[in-house]
Order: structure tokens, then sequence, then C-alpha cells
């Protein structure tokens, strides 16, 4: 039986990227994985990998506006370019609104033009989605090419006229004006390249649109992918899990800003050679019966293919966060502290008055600790994602945290963008304190990341914010408690050390990075502190990560427990536990 190594081999040659097996290894089990594997897309995916493996993320679609050509949907075509009235575009985008684009035919010329109007409150639209990297982007003008809009509008015609299945059911002159406004036929649509304008004199007016583009989503009737691997393949009468390996693998799922349009669309489509790919009636009890799904060949009852395809659709279901677009209750959080541990930075020196009088760090709902989860995950996901303008990446964090993209982008730096909105929960997850990631190099803020990384974030246990500071809350289980070792040295600055537990056999071996260990302590630091994550899949709390903190004083808090205040110093790595020293030490 293969190994994940041997796996990893087998879909890199297949033409998937070597960031993808680690990707997707975190949802799927090795079976699944090898299944993967056995998909060739190197036949289908024009961009190259060869060069992925020495970079943090994968970059085969990562574009340059000053070498971009856009396509036609044959390499031998030069028809005409095509645009839009870009004066109405500038004005709808000026008075606040969001332009929408329709295709139409002049009936004495036969040529095809584009007309706009402004989205309103009954609009239903289709919200194109799809990689520049493909070739339907334009960083010069607002036009694509007239074959592409000719396919396009085969594509929208195509699609289902109503996506309910219960409101026609009852009739009455409400949902008879139902039916027509919003499950009518609609071949309007939204693009970025043909709806936000370009050219060094609309600057002002793409930010204003670029910021709208998490309303355009979420209010779209339908969300259509248009992958370029995905529209080659053709997927009658190809296995369902098939079709779900290319989806998961494709280029979109790789995508910064796709992720914000995946996770926002109500009703995702996938566009293939030969039809669309709609994979909500999989989940649903009942069916729609107009879903463009017939054709695939759905595996038997009780096969092992039935089970390769339940863990894929749980990862499309996760990847288009279906979770977020149904979520209906806040969890609680226990304020019972068994332990405490008190962070010195205070809120008030981070919410300084210029941070108080912005908006920015103001959130859209109240549902702090139902956000946390959204946090995590937003987190974990762009780990694995890339953008092409790494400014990008603040504006789709701000709409995907339900915050004010505006004001976050109104700051001057990325960390003060990342901090603006990390302080709009009162809650946050203590694993922030265990990124290897780019951070604020601020000596009272170093635990601040600039942007998501690839450390693993994880829900618990949770930090509660308080005016002077931070408070560990209790963890609700031991499998997330993370354990706290009080040194009786300062130990910051040692690039390597060994600690051991009062009263334990175990010695923990801490690694702190080069680029770490000759941080100075604050004045005033009499000691240091460890903490280490607890790994719920070992028995014990080897093999995991840690953070190293300077203690500034220790007494006695609520209920006789007693309350460590500290600073954050840096993450640490920690390894087995070696039997050879039998105490504290350091090199």
């Amino acid at each position: 039986m293969a190994n994940f190594d041997e796996v990893k081999c087998s879909m890199i040659q297949h033409g998937w990227c070597s960031h993808q097996p680690d990707r997707w290894s975190r949802f799927l089990s090795l079976e699944h994985l090898r299944y993967l594997s056995e998909i060739n897309r190197s036949t289908f995916n024009h961009n190259s990998h060869s060069r992925c493996g020495e970079a943090e993320w994968c970059i085969a679609n990562q574009v340059n506006s000053n070498n971009y050509v856009t396509r036609h949907v044959r390499a031998d075509c030069d028809c005409q370019m095509i645009g839009v009235p870009i004066k109405d575009v500038a004005d709808i985008i000026v008075h606040g609104g969001v332009p929408l684009v329709s295709i139409k035919t002049d009936k004495k010329t036969g040529q095809l033009t584009l007309r706009v109007k402004r989205r309103t409150l009954f609009s239903r639209y289709t919200a194109i989605s799809h990689v520049w990297s493909d070739g339907l982007g334009n960083f010069c003008d607002n036009k694509l090419p007239l074959c592409q809009l000719q396919r396009l509008r085969g594509y929208l015609e195509k699609l289902p006229p109503s996506l309910s299945g219960t409101v026609e059911q009852f009739d009455s002159p409400f949902t008879s004006l139902y039916s027509r406004i919003f499950l009518g036929k609609s071949n309007v649509f939204w693009m970025d390249t043909l709806c936000i304008p370009n050219g060094v004199a609309s600057d002002g007016l793409k930010m204003r649109a670029i910021k709208r583009m998490a309303t355009t989503y979420a209010a779209a009737a339908q969300v259509l992918v248009l992958d370029a691997e995905l529209q080659q393949h053709q997927i009658q009468g190809s296995p369902e899990n098939e079709v779900l390996a290319r989806i998961i693998g494709s280029n979109w799922m790789s995508r910064s800003w796709t992720f914000q349009e995946g996770a926002l669309g109500v009703n995702v489509f996938f566009q293939f050679k030969d039809t669309t790919f709609y994979p909500i009636p999989k989940w649903c009890k009942a069916e729609v019966d107009h879903a463009p799904k017939r054709g695939v060949n759905s595996p038997s009852i009780g096969s092992s293919d039935e089970t390769i395809n339940s863990a894929l659709y749980n990862v499309l279901w996760m990847q288009l966060r279906h979770d977020w677009k149904s979520y209906t209750t806040v969890g609680r959080i226990s304020n019972d502290s068994t332990l405490s541990l008190r962070f010195l930075q205070s809120c008030q020196d981070l919410m300084s008055s210029s941070w108080r009088s912005n908006r920015a760090y103001k959130r859209k709902t109240t549902y702090d600790e139902g956000r946390v989860p959204q946090l995590v995950e937003m987190w974990n996901e762009f780990g694995y994602r890339a953008t092409s303008m790494a400014e990008d990446t603040h504006i789709i964090i701000a709409n995907l945290l339900d915050l004010y993209s505006h004001d976050v982008m109104g700051l001057s730096t990325k960390i003060e963008r990342m901090q603006a909105m990390l302080l709009s929960f009162e809650f946050l997850p203590l694993s922030l304190f265990y990124n290897t990631g780019p951070r604020c190099e601020d000596l009272q803020n170093r635990w601040l990341p600039i942007e998501p990384s690839k450390s693993l974030m994880v829900c618990h246990p949770l930090l509660q914010r308080s005016p002077d500071g931070y408070r560990l809350l209790d963890s609700k289980g031991p499998d997330c408690r993370p354990l706290i070792l009080l040194t009786n040295s300062n130990i910051a600055g040692k690039g390597t050390f060994y600690v051991k537990a009062t009263g334990q056999v175990e010695n923990f071996h801490a690694c702190v990075s080069c680029e770490e260990k000759h941080i100075a302590p604050p004045p005033g630091t009499i000691s240091s502190c460890i903490l280490i994550e607890r790994n719920s899949e070992a028995s014990s709390y080897d093999l995991s990560r840690g953070a190293l903190l300077w203690v500034t004083d220790i007494r006695n808090g609520p209920d006789s427990v007693e309350e460590l205040r500290t600073m954050y110093c840096c993450p640490v790595q920690i390894r087995k536990p070696s039997p050879t020293p039998e105490s504290q030490g350091g090199r």
C-alpha cells in the first residue's frame, strides 16, 4: 500500500500542485488522497506547477499586469473586443450602485453589444467567478473578445430559471409576484472584468467597486464558476467522484478572491464543457428537479466509491462554506476559569484614541463568540490560497469577517489593518500565539500577525479581551488545555532549551528560530513562561508547538488561583521529550 509520500509524488506527476496533497490531507484519508492521485489533470491544466514547491503556496496562477493577455476561446481567433459603456458604469459606481451587464444583439446590424443598468432590490443576476490566469481578465480596458461573450451568453441561457421547488406550489398573488421577480429567467450578470473600471484615471472608482464585491456576490441569484480546466472536461457519463475531484483540485480552489466568491454566493454552479454542475441537491433531503446534475454516474450504495464520494462532498461543502450560509445559532463560552493567564499588553494601548474613533474595529454583527470559528476557518484556508495583488488579502479578510472593508483599507499599513480586524473580536484563539508566519515587529504587539499563514489555527482555548489585557479562558476539555510551564529564570534569548514540569520525569525540548532568539526581554521581566499546545491525537504534550512568554508579575488571582502577568515573546517548537538532560538548560 502506498504511503503519503508516494501518493504525493503521484499527484504531482498527474498535474496536481505540490501544495495540494498537504492541503487536502487535513480533510481526507490516505485512501481518498490515493483516489485523487489517479485523476490525471496534466492534459487539461495549462499552467505549470514546476516552481510551486519552492514557494509558500501555489504560484502557478499568479498574473502580471505588464504582460497579461486576454484570451480568445480559440488560440487562432482574432475577433474584435467588445466593451461596456464605461461612462454608464462609472456613473452607477459614483452614485453608490452596482452595475449589471446584459448581452444584446442589434436587430438591424446583428452586432453584439453590452448594456449596463444599475442593480436594484429586485435584480436577479448571475455573478461570474473566474481565475484571471485563465485569460478572462483585462488590465487595460473593460472589454472581452466577442467569442468569449458569445460563449458566456450560451452559458447563461442554459442556467436553470428557478432554484425553488416549493414557492410555485402555492397559488397566491404574492407567490406569483415572487416567482416573476426572483425566479424568472435572467441573463443579466456581473463580472469584474466589465464592471470594475480599469486604468490609472479610474483608481478611485476601481477601489469603490472592489469594496462592493462582497454584497455583489452575496446578493446574486447564483454564482457561475468559469475555470479553464473544468471547461475542457465533459462530465456526461463521468463518475461523480471524478467530477468532484476535478472541482476540488481546480485552480479556482487555490485563489483568495474565489474563496470569498464561493463563500458568499448562495448557489454556486460549476461550468464544464457540456453542462453546469450544481452540487446542492446532494446535500438536500429533497433534490431540486431541474438541477443540472443529470448524466453524472453516482456511486453504488455501500461501495468504497460511496465512501470516497461522501468525503469529497464534505470537502466541497467546507470549501463553499455552506455552514456559514446556514448559520443560525451562537455558542456560549464558559467564564469559569480554573487557571488564569493575563497578558500585560494593554488593550487601551492597542485601541488608542485614533483607533476608538475609527469604525474599522467595529463589527457589523454582535455574534462575537460565533465568529471565532469563522476566523479560524478563514485563517486556515488562506494558508493555501494566493492572490496576485498582495494588498487584496485584507479586503477579502474584512469582507469574510463581516467588517467594514472601506474603513479597514483606509488604514495605511498591513499590520494596522490586521490589528483593527483582530481587535473587532472580544474572543481570540490562543493558537494565534503559535503562528510562525510574518508578525508585527513592535515589542508590545509581537503576537499580531501581518497576514494569515500555514500555522494551523484552532478554536480553543480562547483568550478574552479585558481592560488591561487578555485572559486565558478555561478550555472546554483536557484535550485542548495547554500546559503552562513557569521557569526559574529568564530563558529568552536562547535558541534551544530543555524544561521539565515540577514532579514530572519527562523533559520538553523547545526550539526558537534564529530570528527570534536575539529579542531582548522588556524591563521588569522576572522570569519566562512556556505554553505548550496539547496534541489531541497524542497521549502527551509531545511533537507539539508552543509560545514563549515573558513573566512580569505573579500574583494571587480570583479563587486563590495563581495568576501570571506576561508579555508575548515568540512561538516555539516542542520536540519529543528527551530523557538525557536532568534539568533546565540552554544553548
